[in-house]
């Protein structure tokens, strides 16, 4: 689903994605705002994190240790800078890699928890 990469793009794509997958157990968003919108709408939807869905974000947000979020942190500032310079060497004709790897951590919070085996829909 295309969140928008904003709270509200993550809201709005989780109420999607949740009709068409009710049983879904875990959700991977491509940035902690997207993330957050995610745990908003489970909360819409009368679910708890993680103990019917489990929801990571992408970035280290300031603001995930305040909700609780998993995430992997990386090194935004350091991201920036690179593209900039190598932006400044493509301007120029000079050589840039193909490849940059950065360090990122996982961040452990709790958003996230192992999977229930049976389908929180199945009535007894």
């Amino acid at each position: 689903m295309h969140g928008h990469f904003d709270v509200e793009g993550g809201r709005e794509s989780m109420h999607v994605l949740m009709r068409n997958c009710p049983d879904l157990t875990a959700v991977f968003a491509a940035s902690d705002e997207m993330a957050m919108g995610t745990i908003l709408a489970a909360r819409d939807l009368g679910l708890s994190i993680p103990g019917d869905l489990s929801v990571i974000g992408i970035d280290g947000h300031d603001l995930g240790e305040l909700v609780g979020l998993t995430t992997m942190a990386q090194p935004a500032i350091e991201e920036g800078a690179t593209a900039a310079t190598l932006l400044l060497e493509m301007i120029t004709g000079g050589p840039v890699p193909t490849d940059v790897v950065y360090q990122t951590t996982l961040v452990e919070r709790g958003s996230t928890a192992r999977a229930l085996s049976a389908s929180r829909l199945e009535q007894p």
